[in-house]
């Protein structure tokens, strides 16, 4: 016994003696040395496992924080400015991976290049609208008004059919009659009163379907020449409310380019100046619309005004 006490110590050490060899000892039962050595087996297996899933998880979420942090970082280095901005978002519209609010703002930029062109095309109808009422004349809005431009040319398209068949029955009547009434005659016996009736009754049918004519031409003047100025008062009144239409679309259709501007959050300086210059615009185009309409108007009413009166000489003269 004492050899083997003193030669565990100088094994420990590496200086290991020689001994003389030993009868082998019978082995003793060591049943909790055992259990201990199959438990420190199994902690051997657990502690990489373990080790490596903790590994993985902490790689795994340091990971999804560092794409985190870029994703906040390219987000706050986006310019402030959406008319900045604009260019770069249309150009990659196409492709990449954009952020929500990246997302949001190019719809925005979009809503506001689409509601100005729709404001463009608005303005362009209304100004072209101004254009022709500015271009109209007095003859354009008469001639379209009615077929006649002077008294005799109304006076000819008013008559009835007949008219001149009359006319000319009524002057040859006249003329058997004062031809029956010239002839010469011995005596009153001469005289034949049954064809004087005659010749007179048809000088008086005839004249009374000339008058008959005169009032029904007077008549057809008189429409016709209401007509023909209403026609063309309501012309000059189509022409100024093209204007004042078109200019009121255009209105509406710049106050959604600046809703759109403020949607964007453009500089509150930009869309304010563009609904002020807009609305300016618009009331300066309603205002020279209603100035030419009114100018035309007077015009139409002295053209009618002097028409109306050589109607009336005309008229005097033909029954004179």
């Amino acid at each position: 016994a004492p050899a083997m006490f003193l030669a565990h110590p100088l094994g420990f050490m590496g200086e290991q003696p020689q001994q003389a060899p030993q009868p082998q000892q019978p082995q003793q039962p060591q049943q909790p040395e055992q259990k201990q050595q199959k438990e420190m087996k199994h902690w051997d297996k657990f502690v990489p496992g373990f080790v490596d899933t903790f590994a993985d998880k902490y790689l795994h979420d340091s990971e999804k924080a560092t794409e985190k942090r870029m994703e906040q970082k390219k987000a706050e280095e986006k310019p402030a400015s959406a008319s900045q901005a604009a260019p770069a978002l249309f150009a990659s519209a196409d492709g990449g991976d954009y952020s929500e609010q990246a997302a949001k703002e190019e719809a925005s930029l979009r809503a506001v290049s689409s509601s100005l062109a729709e404001e463009a095309e608005a303005k362009s109808r209304a100004q072209q609208a101004m254009a022709e009422l500015r271009e109209a004349k007095l003859r354009d809005v008469i001639g379209e008004a009615g077929s006649w431009e002077s008294p005799s040319e109304l006076a000819s398209s008013s008559a009835p059919k007949d008219t001149q068949e009359w006319e000319n029955a009524l002057d040859s009547r006249i003329k058997l009659l004062e031809r029956f009434n010239n002839e010469k005659r011995r005596n009153v016996l001469d005289f034949n009163a049954s064809r004087a009736v005659e010749l007179v009754y048809a000088v008086e049918t005839a004249s009374a379907h000339v008058q008959q004519n005169i009032k029904k031409q007077e008549e057809n003047m008189k429409s016709k020449f209401k007509t023909a100025k209403v026609k063309a008062l309501q012309k000059v009144k189509a022409l100024e409310f093209d204007v004042r239409s078109a200019a009121s679309n255009w209105k509406a259709v710049g106050k959604k380019s600046v809703k759109a501007q403020k949607s964007a959050r453009m500089s509150e300086n930009v869309y304010e100046r563009h609904d002020d210059e807009m609305s300016d615009d618009v009331g300066d185009l309603k205002n020279s619309a209603e100035n030419k309409a009114e100018r035309l108007e007077d015009e139409v009413g002295d053209y009618f005004s002097r028409m109306e009166d050589d109607l009336r000489q005309t008229a005097y003269d033909k029954r004179a």
